[in-house]
């Protein structure tokens, strides 16, 4: 149930952020871009946190796989890369994948940095 609901306010989040961040853009995925990179950020935090026992299993199978499972759009990513490379446009579609991947390693590994800082 924690998964589902999770899931459900990840996903209404993902909506409304993406799409404010988005706006009126359609020539790049800024919306999609920034709302993996939170997410991962998050992740981090969240993946450290259970490390260290400051919270539970449960807690992170809500934020985890529930919130931030809805949240991050990895199935949208790989849409929007696809549609990019389709309309033949290989420099947007090459930027697009190479600042999501790496932009994602690199924000994930800084919050899970962080986190062992500030709860130690």
């Amino acid at each position: 149930m924690l998964v589902a609901v999770g899931g459900a306010l990840g996903a209404l989040a993902r909506f409304g952020l993406g799409g404010w961040i988005q706006g009126n853009r359609a020539d790049f995925p800024l919306g999609t871009l920034l709302v993996n990179l939170l997410g991962c950020l998050v992740m981090g935090f969240v993946m450290h946190w259970t490390s260290r026992g400051i919270i539970s299993s449960e807690m992170r199978h809500f934020l985890a796989i529930g919130i931030l499972g809805g949240f991050t759009t990895f199935s949208s990513f790989s849409m929007e890369s696809l549609r990019l490379f389709e309309e033949g446009r290989l420099g947007s579609g090459l930027l697009y994948v190479g600042l999501s991947l790496l932009g994602c390693l690199f924000t994930v590994t800084v919050g899970y940095k962080v986190a062992q800082v500030v709860w130690k």
